[in-house]
């Protein structure tokens, strides 16, 4: 099990999945932050992270600072060189005013998720 702070992995600057408020809110940061930026952090990202757990990578990685459900997809699927890991993702949107996530990306061979009484994970 790993916990990891992503730094800031947001979706692109241009993103159909961001909303107005947010759009405003990260103009700044955003500047310039195109599908090959994202796509570079990612693989230096899943780099590190197919080195845990002696070069296995991780059961179960929570994550900290992403945007959204799809860089952290995005992420889960650019560890599918480790091929022994069945990655799933669990993310949940909060209310922070720069709209950062959590996210668990986690092996679904060796964990079960139970959804709760509303259906949710």
């Amino acid at each position: 099990m790993a916990w990891w702070n992503v730094e800031n992995l947001f979706d692109v600057e241009n993103s159909l999945d961001r909303s107005e408020k947010l759009k405003r809110t990260l103009a700044r940061e955003l500047k310039g932050w195109t599908e090959e930026i994202l796509d570079k952090k990612i693989s230096q990202l899943s780099k590190i992270i197919s080195k845990m757990n002696n070069n296995t990578g991780p059961d179960l990685l929570g994550v900290c600072e992403v945007e959204n459900r799809r860089v952290v997809d995005k992420l889960a699927n650019s560890l599918s060189g480790l091929s022994q890991h069945a990655y799933k993702v669990i993310h949940a949107d909060t209310q922070d005013n720069r709209g950062i996530d959590v996210a668990f990306i986690y092996d679904n061979n060796k964990l079960e998720i139970e959804k709760d009484a509303s259906g949710k994970l």
